[in-house]
């Protein structure tokens, strides 16, 4: 139930302010970093507007609709927006703010307007906009007769961090140790005035009181006050006073968060410069429902990493403003067809990052591996690099990177990159490992292993008692080509006599190994095996193993410089022969991913002066499109009574 709230409320967003309209790049700020572009016309081409207002999901979003719009919503379309065109997400920011933005095109304002007047009272900005403050979100709304707008914004900390900076905007940034060093719990003044009360007690003569002694037990004295109670209060009395500071710095800053947003909401409305970044213009596909451009990976890193006014960065001498990861802008694309589902991204490189990864990825898979593949693997992934370039290139990455990020540190790391390079011999560590390797996942099983735990006797003495359980072990074959293998061979009789290894007709044994599972290793033909199935590794010394791997995955693995397969067919076979409890929602699920394909995640290294990856999901054909299929399983479980 949980999840289907959070979907709908989601959902609920995604339609209020998402899908939509001709072309609105002059409605993106011009400073814009990132950009996100959802394609309603692709959208609703793949689902159709009357399927999905009859659809479970849009049934309950409409109806979420209209606890707020008295009922009068009989589809999406009637809330007003442009469901054919396209919607910019957007940010923006300063050394202060980080703003948070949507443009969305609207074929009728008047409907747009009706709806968000049961949101709040709207007011006149300028230029026949109108303005409606979401105050208990921190959001503004704005919109004239063809575009709306959903602002919102974050405030940086770190700009608040600097003394002026925050003197200037009178917030105290108060330190729960600044209380302790104020106010060092010191109990003395309180102890003085019940010492004064006390004292007052001793000088009293009982011939002062000639009535009988009741009476002093009478006298209005209040009772001593232990010391760790005078503690407490004073303790009470510093975390009010640290609590206090911080109310009172939120409350500045909120103001300043409503202001800043207020001016952003003019400086949009008053622009009429458009966004016109050549990056972000040569980033647009016609077939993509949803994409995402990112300016510059720098700026991303330079958020990441401690602020310029950060007092821990200015004592490590970080200099964020000078990053130079050598990444430029990226693009990712998320596309549907029949019966796939694709993720493609890619990161912009500088000239010198381009060269070095090229040469990084000068490596084709060793194709002998597919001899030693089975169809029946639940999951492949495969590597393949040039180790002595990787090795070579790594100093001059490393120096280009942290040099100018730590640079009060340049020197050292430049003297720390050139004994790296001196200290290791690439080219002998590239004959022993060449970069390229492939893990396969072959299954997983149930296995009985034992385990000692203690029980108590009938007189209540512990007992070492072995008992069995059963585990989940994944049974593995992992292969890397080496053309040197006197380093493995010397490492092997060095484990053998040191009893770390057993050795069996060429075969090794890694043992005490924790729990049940065995590694054994083989050297043949220029390939170090490492598996759990002892038989395979016996068939592979004797050349009797029968590969039957697809053309299909032999070309993905060939074709790319990093490769990861997913077979969900012999995933969910795997899981189904394990004693697994399941949930409703999980058996609804698995019913659905029964007829699902390949999973697998690809990258070709370098294409141009781009580094290049993609995400590949086969769905079943039993609808008419990926996207439906997607609707329908989420129906089926976030849905399910």
């Amino acid at each position: 139930m949980q999840r289907t709230k959070l979907l709908l409320s989601f959902l609920s967003l995604f339609f209020s302010h998402n899908i939509i309209a001709q072309r609105l790049a002059p409605r993106i700020p011009k400073d814009a970093f990132v950009v996100a572009t959802i394609n309603g016309r692709n959208f609703f081409d793949l689902i159709g507007i009357d399927q999905f207002n009859r659809s479970k999901i849009g049934q309950a979003l409409i109806a979420k609709l209209n606890k707020t719009n008295n009922g009068n919503l009989q589809g999406l379309e009637d809330l007003g927006f442009n469901l054919n065109a396209q919607v910019y997400i957007y940010s923006t920011k300063t050394d202060s703010i980080r703003y948070y933005g949507m443009s969305i095109p609207l074929r009728s304002s008047t409907k747009v307007g009706d709806f968000l007047k049961t949101l709040g009272q709207p007011q006149k900005l300028q230029n026949g906009h109108w303005i409606l403050d979401l105050n208990e979100k921190k959001q503004l709304l704005i919109w004239n007769e063809q575009t709306l707008y959903l602002l919102s914004g974050e405030l940086r900390n770190s700009f608040f961090e600097d003394e002026k900076t925050a003197e200037k905007y009178g917030i105290v940034n108060k330190k729960l140790s600044d209380e302790y060093d104020e106010a060092a719990l010191d109990p003395a003044p309180l102890m003085d005035s019940v010492d004064v009360e006390w004292d007052a007690v001793d000088s009293l003569n009982k011939d002062d009181f000639p009535l009988d002694s009741t009476a002093v037990d009478s006298y209005n004295l209040a009772p001593p006050v232990a010391e760790h109670e005078i503690a407490d209060a004073a303790r009470d009395s510093m975390y009010d006073a640290y609590y206090a500071s911080i109310a009172a710095d939120d409350s500045i800053k909120s103001r300043l968060l409503k202001e800043w947003l207020y001016q952003e909401a003019v400086r949009l409305v008053e622009s009429q410069e458009a966004f016109g970044n050549p990056s972000f213009k040569k980033s647009y596909r016609k077939n993509a429902m949803a994409s995402l451009w990112l300016r510059d990976i720098n700026e991303l890193y330079q958020d990441l990493l401690p602020g310029v006014h950060s007092a821990y960065a200015s004592l490590l001498g970080v200099k964020t403003e000078k990053v130079g990861t050598g990444f430029e802008s990226a693009n990712v694309y998320l596309t549907f067809d029949k019966n796939t589902a694709t993720l493609d991204g890619s990161i912009g490189l500088s000239n010198n990052l381009a060269e070095a990864y090229r040469r990084i990825y000068n490596r084709k898979l060793n194709k002998r591996f597919f001899k030693y593949l089975s169809k029946d693997a639940i999951a492949y992934t495969s590597v393949a690099i040039n180790t002595e370039n990787y090795l070579k290139e790594l100093p001059i990455l490393m120096q280009q990177y942290y040099g100018n990020l730590l640079g009060r540190y340049e020197k050292e790391i430049d003297l720390g990159s050139s004994i790296f390079s001196l200290l290791l011999d690439e080219k002998a560590i590239g004959k022993a490992i060449k970069g390229d390797g492939i893990f396969a996942l072959t299954a997983i099983k149930e296995q009985e292993v034992k385990y000692t735990t203690y029980e108590y006797d009938e007189d209540y003495n512990s007992v070492e008692v072995e008992k069995t359980k059963k585990e989940s072990i994944p049974a593995f074959l992992a292969m890397f080509s080496s053309t040197d293998m006197n380093l493995f061979k010397k490492a092997l009789a060095l484990g053998v006599a040191r009893a770390k290894l057993t050795e069996n007709e060429g075969i090794y044994t890694i043992s005490g190994l924790k729990g049940p599972l065995e590694v054994h290793v083989l050297l043949k033909d220029g390939i170090i095996f490492f598996g759990t199935a002892l038989d395979d590794l016996r068939n592979i010394q004797y050349n009797r193993y029968e590969s039957d791997l697809s053309s299909k995955h032999k070309k993905l693995l060939n074709d790319n410089k990093f490769t990861l397969i997913f077979n969900s067919k012999k995933m969910v076979k795997a899981i189904n022969s394990l004693e697994i409890p399941a949930t409703k929602q999980a058996l609804a699920l698995q019913d659905k991913i029964q007829g699902l394909g390949d999973f697998y995640f690809t990258s070709k290294g370098v294409k141009g002066k781009k580094m290049v990856g993609s995400f590949r999901a086969e769905l079943p054909g039993s609808k008419r499109n990926a996207l439906q299929y997607i609707l329908d399983v989420v129906e089926s479980t976030a849905f399910r009574p």
